[in-house]
């Protein structure tokens, strides 16, 4: 959640900052933007626990990550981020303002994901041979 919650921080630091107003639309999509935008992390984490468990160092891990689930979780935005910005051709203000705002928080969640997961990870135990990268110890 670390991630999501400074992703999110961030966005409404810049709404406050624009003089943007906390209505019906834009104070909702805090808890869509909090859904969609752990999914980042999950898929982070789980596949860098993955390549943990294959014996791969900190920074090997990363980069094998960043190879495969990495591509997949930057399409996954761009995807998402597009999708939802077809609301801010609404004729409806509310509808608008939720599309540019979900749109601009997921992706500074996939920014925040990339900067800080990385970081905090460096500290996690690699996963034990023979142990599935989700199995409690």
């Amino acid at each position: 959640l670390v991630p999501v919650c400074a992703g999110i921080l961030m966005v409404l630091g810049g709404m406050g900052y624009a003089g943007v107003p906390l209505g019906l639309a834009t104070s909702m999509f805090v808890a869509v933007a909090v859904g969609v935008g752990v999914d980042f992390s999950i898929h982070f984490r789980h596949a860098y626990r993955r390549h943990r468990g294959t014996g791969l160092d900190h920074r090997g891990a990363l980069s094998r990550l960043m190879a495969g689930t990495g591509r997949a979780l930057r399409w996954n935005t761009i995807v998402l981020s597009v999708g939802l910005l077809v609301l801010s051709l609404s004729g409806l203000r509310p509808n608008r303002s939720l599309g540019i705002l979900l749109s601009a928080t997921l992706a500074v969640c996939y920014g925040t994901t990339l900067l800080l997961l990385p970081l905090l990870m460096r500290f996690e135990r690699p996963v034990a041979a023979g142990q599935a990268p989700g199995e409690m110890r």
